[in-house]
């Protein structure tokens, strides 16, 4: 993961992602919250990044992301 936001992020990966598939997200923050949902890919290129849109939420996950960015912690 390259940048992170409340509603996106952008990632650097192995295979290449279908522009505009819609995926199952997870990742752990510090202090091992998870933060998981459903995710839409926005943009890709020939270097392995893609900008993902992030559209659904799961377990409270909105919420911890939220106080995560919002106390100035950084990736």
């Amino acid at each position: 993961m390259t940048d992170l936001s409340e509603t996106g992020m952008a990632v650097h990966t192995v295979k290449p992602l279908n522009y505009s598939a819609v995926v199952d997200f997870a990742f752990e923050l510090p202090l091992r919250t998870i933060v998981k949902g459903k995710e839409q890919v926005m943009w890709t290129n020939t270097q392995g990044m893609a900008g993902i849109a992030l559209q659904i939420f799961r377990d409270g996950a909105k919420e911890n992301l939220a106080a995560w960015l919002g106390a100035g912690a950084a990736w």
